[in-house]
């Protein structure tokens, strides 16, 4: 989200709130700290909560209830965490939370992916998936994985978090976490050479 550097240029610029005045008027409740957090973090909110979820009603659900979040415990936040830090860790739990909460959609699934010949979806590198995460067609590829394993996708490949961190914050067992990763990968792969050649035929 790089608040830090959006708010430098602000300050260069002139008439910018300094990070802790911002952060104090947020703390108070004071609209105009509320408006000028949510002016320099919103870019980069919506992005993760459209990574998280399957469209962009759903990623506008968790936006907002991730504003509430942000406004109801910034005074909880530690003071040696840093603030972009904080902010994304909001809108992960917040975007994990709205996911759990639809039962019959979110499941962590055992059931492995039929191979299909015709792709070849393992030839697509890590690597190449996280140079091009702005493109469309990566989030649209993100966006049609299940539930569980977009959220799995986004904690691990994304946003760095362990196996052991991902398996605590969703309570559900490592090798669990482990086996639908490598599930979702190919998943997400084989959805990226359909996008890939759809847009070839086009």
């Amino acid at each position: 989200m790089i608040i830090y550097r959006r708010m430098q240029h602000q300050e260069n610029r002139g008439g910018a709130m300094d990070l802790q005045e911002l952060l104090r008027g947020c703390e108070k409740s004071d609209r105009t700290a509320q408006a000028a957090l949510f002016n320099l973090s919103k870019d980069g909110i919506l992005h993760v909560c459209l990574r998280y979820s399957k469209n962009e009603e759903q990623a506008r659900q968790i936006f907002k209830e991730t504003y509430l979040s942000i406004f109801s415990s910034i005074s909880s936040k530690s003071q040696d965490q840093e603030f972009d830090d904080w902010l994304k860790t909001q809108v992960i739990n917040t975007a994990v939370q709205v996911l759990q909460r639809n039962k019959q959609e979110y499941k962590i699934v055992s059931t492995a992916n039929a191979q299909n010949p015709g792709l070849h979806p393992d030839t697509i590198p890590d690597t190449e998936i996280m140079q091009n995460m702005d493109s469309s067609d990566v989030l649209k590829a993100i966006q049609a994985l299940s539930p569980a394993y977009r959220v799995v996708v986004n904690l691990h490949l994304i946003d760095n978090h362990s196996f052991r961190k991902i398996s605590e914050k969703l309570d559900v067992a490592e090798v669990t976490i482990q086996m639908n990763f490598e599930k979702a990968m190919y998943q997400l792969r084989k959805n990226l050479v359909q996008l890939t050649t759809a847009s070839r035929a086009e």
